[in-house]
């Protein structure tokens, strides 16, 4: 958040970190609700904005899915709530 426009213009910043901020996705989504709650041309940043969320959902998707070993995710299903979480006594 600090290394984006959301705070402060790109243009202020050092120059290494300018390219950075510019191109992250935390900028191009504050600079698409900028430009839409201003009625400036947001088209540029609109567009951008759902790959950026898109892809960073299917690479942590990824990671999540390979950091827990199939048994583990396999053996939580198959429990209720009530053996996960006995201190409330949830009768599922």
């Amino acid at each position: 958040m600090f290394a984006s426009n959301a705070i402060v213009p790109v243009a202020t910043m050092p120059g290494w970190l300018q390219g950075f901020a510019r191109n992250q996705p935390f900028s191009v989504t504050v600079s698409a609700v900028r430009a839409l709650m201003e009625g400036g041309a947001a088209a540029q940043w609109v567009w951008q904005s759902p790959p950026w969320a898109a892809g960073m959902f299917a690479v942590f998707f990824t990671i999540s899915i390979l950091a827990v070993p199939k048994r583990d995710r396999l053996s939580y299903r198959s429990q209720s709530w009530s053996a996960i979480m006995p201190e409330y006594g949830w009768k599922w």
